[in-house]
């Protein structure tokens, strides 16, 4: 482990570069710390593990402080998942710590862009106080914890809008699959939820996300269409006789509801009859709901 905290001394403070060598110097520590940060995954040791995903979230802060960081490519993480908003604005980082017993911890960085915000960097700081999963707003210091892997930008009245999907694996009992949005505004610290989600258009009653938690033994499709502008969430059913309510009891049926956006908001429209395979497509990019 000496070995890791030593390379990692030296990957983040090299010498002065000058302004021409910066660009490519910089995306070279970029490509080393992700090849570094692989043990997350592929590490046969608790404590290394670990001690990585501690080290990373300093490399990140680091790097993403560092001028110029946000032009910069990070396609060469793997056990890091990235996702970047189409209008270049943010950029977050998730990735997950797993002890030996099978328990999992979701950890996080967020990146803004400078051009836009005099804040860019967010250490996300998992929640540990109870709040009103469908209801509550939290910021980057009480994050719901999730392993985002995709993010749908889109205006609305002239204000960006960033619906995040994600996965927490959380235990083996119990698993959930979160759709929330981010909302960034200049010199405002950037919140999580947004009353946007609507069950019944007969209500005026609006949910701030989607949360699904379900058996740690299934798995769900939960996505965004993106050309469609709907989202896809598997329908989860209690799997035994009397254990309605037992969210570690639930899982997918076989069939697909489905939320669609119009005019700011996400209606709820119940069963996707002609899904065409959509609930089967592999998400987009390199992380799935699995």
């Amino acid at each position: 482990m000496l070995k890791w905290l030593v390379i990692m001394f030296f990957a983040l403070s090299g010498p002065a570069l000058s302004a021409k060598k910066l660009d490519t110097a910089l995306q070279s520590r970029i490509n080393y710390i992700a090849q570094l940060s692989d043990s997350l995954t592929y590490s046969t040791s608790q404590d290394t593990r670990w001690e990585v995903s501690q080290a990373l979230k300093d490399s990140l802060k680091q790097i993403i402080l560092s001028p110029g960081s946000f032009d910069c490519s990070y396609d060469s993480f793997n056990t890091v998942a990235v996702v970047a908003s189409k209008d270049e604005r943010v950029r977050i980082f998730t990735w997950n710590f797993f002890n030996d017993s099978g328990f999992y911890q979701v950890n996080g960085v967020m990146q803004l862009n400078p051009k836009y915000f005099n804040e860019v960097f967010y250490a996300l700081t998992p929640l540990r106080r109870s709040i009103d999963t469908l209801r509550g707003q939290v910021g980057p210091d009480e994050w719901l914890p999730a392993l985002y892997y995709d993010i749908y930008t889109y205006k609305y009245k002239r204000k960006c809008y960033y619906i995040l999907t994600g996965f927490n694996a959380g235990n083996p009992i119990l698993r959930y699959n979160v759709v929330e949005c981010l909302f960034l505004e200049k010199d405002q610290t950037p919140k999580f939820g947004k009353p946007i989600f609507k069950m019944n258009e007969q209500t005026l009653d609006r949910h701030s996300r989607l949360f699904f938690l379900y058996s740690g033994q299934a798995t769900m499709v939960c996505k965004i269409e993106k050309k469609e502008k709907i989202i896809v969430v598997s329908s989860l059913v209690p799997v035994r006789f009397r254990k309605e309510g037992n969210r570690a009891y639930y899982a997918p049926d076989g069939t697909y509801d489905y939320y669609r956006y119009s005019k700011g908001i996400w209606y709820f429209k119940g069963m996707l009859e002609e899904f065409g395979g959509i609930g089967n497509k592999e998400l987009n990019g390199r992380f799935r709901t699995e």
